[in-house]
């Protein structure tokens, strides 16, 4: 797993390549508070490099969002679940 984290004019761009399973998602999930603490204006999470998503990784993507919202935060989910890109194991 893999991480890229660019900030510019109130957007925060967080880009995740590999696999987003249980293996991966503290250190995505612990980035994505630190950086939903600081109330950007909008929050861009990009998973189109994402080879493999597991239950816990679609449970951290709910938990994240439902943070941003608490924290008055807009989020954005590209290459979301669904997506060609991302194969799901068994």
């Amino acid at each position: 797993m893999r991480l890229l984290v660019a900030a510019r004019h109130g957007l925060e761009a967080v880009r995740v390549s590999g696999e987003l399973d249980t293996a991966s998602i503290d250190a995505i999930e612990n980035v994505l508070l630190e950086i939903l603490e600081r109330s950007p204006d909008r929050v861009e999470l990009d998973l189109s490099g994402v080879s493999f998503l597991d239950a816990a990784g679609r449970q951290m993507i709910e938990r994240a969002s439902d943070y941003a919202r608490a924290q008055h935060v807009a989020i954005q989910i590209v290459g979301a679940v669904g997506s060609p890109t991302i194969r799901q194991r068994g």
